[in-house]
């Protein structure tokens, strides 16, 4: 994604270098349509200093490229609400995920009350009388994860990169998958993870 605040910085300077609007040859400008007056420049951005190659024009007046720039962050903002739009954050999500949901107790189908869940909230006698613990009872084998970062200072967005984490399906056994992505998407892994089989 561009760097809105590295454009803004591109653009201002080109703009101070070029205060002056393209003349016209005709002495009474006012004959000529506004759309054809040449009173607007055309800049060339890399918004990107990792990829040279890509380059962004943007042309207007200098207070239609202000605008254009205000509308850019406004959109990268939205953008990445959108992409991680949920009042769910992963740690959140993880807390209650890895100690089985305790707060959802009512685990039955009232339409089918014969069907029992395989993820009991506490201690269920099944049929026979033999004792079903409940989900994530043992708390030394429930999931964990370490966060990979890049410093103490610096978080991974701040480097451009995804979320990244060292998932561990049973903290009591030494086997982990390395997993990236925003919020949303590091909760779906992990489901899938389990879905297959893995934890």
């Amino acid at each position: 994604m561009a760097d809105v605040g590295r454009l803004t910085q591109q653009t201002y300077i080109m703009m101070a270098r070029q205060r002056r609007i393209t003349k016209l040859s005709d002495k009474r400008p006012e004959r000529v349509r506004i759309e054809l007056q040449p009173n607007w420049n055309v800049y060339q951005l890399q918004p990107d200093r990792k990829n040279p190659d890509y380059k962004l024009l943007m042309t207007g007046s200098e207070s239609a490229l202000a605008l254009q720039l205000s509308q850019l962050g406004w959109m990268e903002k939205m953008l990445d609400h959108l992409l991680n739009a949920s009042d769910l954050k992963f740690e959140d999500w993880f807390d209650v995920w890895a100690a089985g949901y305790p707060e959802l107790r009512y685990r039955v189908n009232p339409k089918l009350p014969n069907l029992r869940t395989n993820y009991p909230s506490s201690n269920v006698k099944d049929s026979n009388g033999e004792t079903i613990s409940r989900w994530r009872n043992e708390v030394g084998s429930r999931p964990a994860y370490i966060e990979w970062k890049p410093s103490a200072r610096k978080t991974a967005k701040d480097l451009g990169l995804h979320r990244t984490i060292e998932y561990f399906p049973d903290r009591s056994q030494n086997k982990s998958v390395v997993l990236t992505g925003n919020d949303k998407e590091l909760i779906r892994q992990i489901l899938q993870i389990h879905y297959e089989g893995g934890g």
